[in-house]
């Protein structure tokens, strides 16, 4: 850094010499002012030396705040990263079962899940206005835990088309589940979307 301020002041000082010598030529000027004009220019290199050092020590502070939040950013997204380790391994699907259906969760994980629920669970489009689609008791359910590498099946009472479920079940039935990881960190996941944390004290959390 010494070496750059060095640089910049001697820039600044050539230039300045330039603009004396050709000012004194075109003024003509006596020898007195050239004279004088070597002492102007020693405090015009002194001055360009101390603020050329201050420019480059402003730059380096500039770099390292930037680096600085740029490291912060950083170990942040690992965080996220660690933390969605397990939420991405807590899996619902479908399972159908004669007149009705019910959603399996699948803990792949080495964690175990706790306040296990569904959320949501909308009626499909190719469904009727008058059929039933899901005893909205039946989503009250909540499964205080789900050991790791373990699943649980959530008994859901449908009844469409008289009596019979659709099979495949509507691909637009997406199901959202909510649980709380090995950590204590709360998750909402839509289907085999990205699982999202959750911070409010819904019900069952």
């Amino acid at each position: 850094m010494e070496k750059r301020a060095l640089k910049i002041a001697a820039v600044i000082t050539l230039l300045m010499l330039a603009g004396i010598v050709i000012w004194g030529v075109i003024a003509r000027k006596d020898s007195s002012w050239w004279a004088a004009s070597g002492q102007w220019i020693g405090a015009v290199g002194t001055v360009a030396t101390a603020g050329a050092a201050i420019w480059i020590a402003r730059r380096g502070w500039e770099l390292a705040e930037a680096t600085h939040h740029e490291n912060l950013r950083l170990q942040d997204e690992l965080r996220r990263e660690r933390e969605l380790i397990q939420a991405r391994l807590v899996l619902s699907q479908w399972k159908s079962h004669g007149t009705g259906y019910g959603i399996t969760v699948d803990n792949g994980s080495g964690g175990a899940i706790t306040n296990v629920r569904i959320e949501q669970l909308p009626k499909p489009a190719t469904a009727a206005p008058e059929e039933v689609w899901v005893d909205p008791r039946r989503l009250e359910q909540t499964q205080s835990l789900i050991h790791p590498h373990s699943i649980h099946h959530f008994e859901l009472l449908s009844i469409m088309g008289g009596g019979k479920l659709p099979n495949p079940v509507p691909s637009d039935c997406i199901a959202t589940i909510r649980f709380t990881d090995a950590d204590g960190r709360r998750w909402r996941r839509v289907g085999e979307g990205e699982p999202q944390r959750v911070f409010d004290d819904g019900p069952g959390m």
